[in-house]
């Protein structure tokens, strides 16, 4: 049995697995071409007159049989086409351009499949590439059979004949001996012949705004080499993704083929691609999500090649308002693809807005939080068990959003990224512990009248709030890291381009789950809390004060519960759905919770607004009293100066007196 990597038949009797092309295996002398092995002894027995053995040939259209004969040998094996097909075949060996004519005018008689076999071997086996009329006659060819494809096809048929189809252009192309180019509308071909170069890049396409470079080091000692640029404007509809994404660009490609070895993968320096947008890919592209991504051919020795779009080695370098431009550190076949109503490009305006307004509202709700703490922390008339959650909850709050704000961005050092977003994770969840805590307290506080003991409480809700999530994340933590483990890119939030975008959870993996789930659970445990509490405050509506106390106390609570729940859920929405105008909720409601609470808890809380009246009554008094008693000795003070003048004019009068005297006398 000889074995290669050509196409395999079966034999009907034995069921042995061999070659194709066994005829060229089993000759007189049992021998192997090149690239083919024969074992010993030969597992084939091939007896004279009756085995038959069957397969299938040009990529698995068609059967093939090949024969016994009389003296024990293989025949010739024979592929069964049928009427059509076997015409062009036959007229390849006689005038390949007169066999590529009349495929083009008998498109409609072949499958899809059939007709790119039939392309790929007239163009592979005798185009004459010198002959500039075979060459427009294959690339008019080729557009025929791309128009002629039905859209309705099976999705694995569209996407085999469009690699087949790219394939055997490109392979075409790098046949041909001149620079030239040629425009089809839909399909564009330039090729390049370089004898020599010694700049940094080379430009090898630049049509209609769609540009191509290649870097110096692929040609380094591989010179004279061709390189074949092809753009298809005509393929979205055929390579479209299977996953809800949008293929906008044209298709644009580059084969290189040198006189010697090629560097044409892991290029330290990339090719750079740059599309140009239509008005209508520039409107798309406004609060959308956009990938650089290349066409990943999948090859087959007994079928036709397949493909899919991957981003690997590719991303966004720049968007603006004439182009797109990619990096790439590779050669294939490159195009964009768009992920509609995703996160907006970095540059964009939404991307602009959303930015600054996250920017302004952190900041502020950070000063919020440090206020609230200040107040219920400073004011000793607000101490107490519920006012101790308060602070425990601004003060979680606040170091999450510092770390938030500080540490998101912090993507160059993946192991300092993975710590930020598990710290960030943790604290986050603490926080929404606290909130469950504000439900707890409120409904004991409604339940019992004079809670025993209250340290203890607060003991346990500190023990809880900290503890649980503690053992949640070491639990959930190692899962993260140790699925999909390369860059921890099942736990970190990467990008389309495969980017590492911010130190969160993934969206894309789902993973950021396992933060919104327990803060959903936490929202619902919440929410019964309250209504369990309004319930009992309807129940006992003689304690007017307590229950509109109460009242506030849930509408401020319930409020928070919201007002967070919605800005992290809301995230989710967003990356799944890719709603624009969920971004901005998303962005006030998470950026200004510390805004809201300061609200809720300081201006809008009748205990705070009465501590400070009472504090600044107490202000008023102290200040009046001491106003008083300084004014009171002032005059006592006044009273000691004039008593001191007076009693001093009195002795200089005497002074006087007695100088007088003295004076007499001596006279």
């Amino acid at each position: 049995m000889c074995s290669c990597n050509k196409f395999m038949i079966m034999d009907q009797r034995p069921s042995l697995v061999i070659p194709n092309d066994l005829h060229r295996c089993f000759d007189d002398q049992r021998s192997c071409p090149e690239d083919y092995s024969i074992p010993t002894p030969p597992l084939l027995q091939c007896l004279p007159g009756k085995s038959l053995i069957t397969g299938t040939c040009n990529k698995g259209l068609f059967n093939e049989t090949s024969s016994c004969s009389q003296c024990g040998q293989l025949n010739e094996p024979v592929c069964n086409y049928d009427t059509q097909f076997s015409g062009i075949i036959s007229m390849i060996n006689q005038s390949a351009n007169g066999a590529l004519q009349n495929l083009s005018k008998q498109l409609n008689q072949f499958t899809p499949e059939q007709s790119i076999v039939l392309f790929d071997t007239i163009i592979s086996r005798g185009i004459n590439t010198s002959v500039v009329n075979a060459t427009e006659m294959v690339l008019r060819t080729a557009e025929l059979m791309v128009n002629e494809l039905p859209t309705n096809e099976l999705t694995e048929v569209k996407l085999s004949v469009a690699t087949q189809f790219l394939l055997s252009l490109d392979e075409f192309a790098l046949n041909l001996t001149e620079s030239t180019s040629f425009d089809f509308g839909n399909i564009f071909l330039n090729v390049t012949q370089i004898e020599s170069f010694s700049g940094e890049r080379l430009t090898v396409l630049n049509y209609e705004g769609n540009s191509l470079s290649l870097p110096a080091m692929i040609f380094i000692n591989s010179l004279p080499a061709t390189v074949a640029s092809f753009v298809y404007s005509n393929l979205s509809s055929i390579l479209s993704p299977t996953d809800g994404r949008e293929l906008i660009s044209p298709v644009v490609s580059a084969t290189v083929e040198c006189n010697g070895t090629c560097i044409t993968n892991e290029l330290t320096e990339p090719v750079v691609i740059s599309f140009s947008h239509t008005q209508q890919t520039l409107s798309a592209i406004s609060g959308s999500s956009i990938s650089c991504v290349f066409w990943n051919i999948e090859l087959s020795n007994d079928s036709l090649p397949s493909g899919f779009w991957d981003n690997e080695g590719c991303n966004v370098s720049s968007v603006d308002q004439q182009s797109v431009t990619c990096q790439c550190n590779h050669l294939t076949h490159f195009a964009i693809l768009l992920s509609p109503g995703g996160s907006p490009p970095a540059d964009s305006l939404d991307s602009k807005i959303l930015t600054i307004a996250g920017q302004i509202l952190v900041p502020i709700s950070l000063v919020c939080l440090l206020m609230v703490i200040l107040t219920y922390s400073c004011l000793r008339s607000l101490w107490n068990m519920r006012n101790y959650i308060h602070i425990m909850l601004c003060s979680n709050l606040f170091i999450s959003q510092l770390i938030f704000l500080i540490g998101i961005e912090q993507t160059a050092n993946p192991s300092l990224c993975s710590a930020i977003a598990v710290l960030l994770q943790y604290m986050f969840l603490v926080t929404f512990m606290w909130m469950l805590m504000e439900g707890v307290v409120l409904y004991v506080s409604l339940v019992k009248v004079f809670v025993k003991h209250p340290k203890h409480y607060i003991i346990g809700f500190t023990i809880i709030s900290y503890g649980a999530p503690a053992l949640y994340m070491l639990f959930i933590v190692p899962i993260g890291f140790l699925v999909n483990t390369p860059d921890h890119s099942h736990y970190l939030y990467y990008d389309d381009n495969g980017d590492l975008v911010a130190c969160w959870l993934s969206y894309k993996s789902g993973f950021v789950w396992s933060f919104i789930g327990p803060v959903i659970l936490i929202i619902i445990a919440n929410c019964g809390f309250f209504i369990m509490s309004i319930v009992i405050i309807r129940r006992h509506q003689k304690k007017q004060d307590q229950g509109n106390k109460a009242q506030h106390w849930i509408k401020a609570a319930l409020s928070l519960t919201v007002v967070m729940g919605i800005g992290w859920i809301g995230s989710v929405l967003f990356f799944s759905q890719k709603l624009l105008f969920i971004a901005y909720i998303m962005t006030i409601f998470i950026a200004g919770q510390g805004i809201l609470i300061f609200i809720l808890y300081v201006p809008l809380s009748s205990n705070v607004r009465e501590a400070y009246a009472k504090l600044f009554k107490k202000r008023l008094a102290n200040w009046s009293l001491t106003r008083s008693t300084a004014s009171g000795d002032s005059k006592k003070k006044s009273t000691e100066d004039n008593h001191y003048t007076l009693g001093s004019k009195e002795v200089n009068t005497i002074d006087n007196g007695l100088d007088a005297e003295k004076s007499k006398s001596m006279a």
